[in-house]
């Protein structure tokens, strides 16, 4: 199992709080996606945090990494999430129900999202 994050300190409370965990520090942009290796793969949250054309690139890599019959489970923002309201408009997508925000995503305490999920078999 592998986990990918940018976050210095997100990768070092995985790998202590699960050493079994393979956690690799790197921008899922840049990360080395090996053909064929992963049965499933989770994208959660995150692809709102890139444009479009780099959502896709992650995506297609993603496709790429997957073994024959591999799963790929998707979840989003939708455009009826409370950020929405607060983004910039001009962030929407090609896909009309989703969007792209660029800023961090603080704690908040206790609150929900609109999400959009979806489960994809290679």
């Amino acid at each position: 199992m592998t986990c990918v994050d940018k976050d210095e300190n997100a990768i070092y409370n995985i790998k202590k709080k699960f050493p079994n965990i393979k956690a690799v520090k790197s921008d899922i942009l840049n990360f080395d996606y090996q053909k064929d290796k992963y049965e499933l793969v989770l994208i959660l949250n995150v692809l709102h945090f890139f444009n479009f054309q780099q959502a896709k690139q992650i995506i297609d890599n993603t496709i790429i990494s997957l073994k024959k019959g591999g799963l790929i489970y998707l979840q989003v923002f939708s455009t009826n999430d409370p950020a929405f309201k607060k983004t910039n408009k001009n962030l929407l997508t090609e896909e009309k129900n989703t969007f792209f925000k660029k800023d961090n995503h603080p704690p908040q305490g206790e609150h929900e999202h609109y999400l959009i999920k979806m489960l994809v078999r290679k």
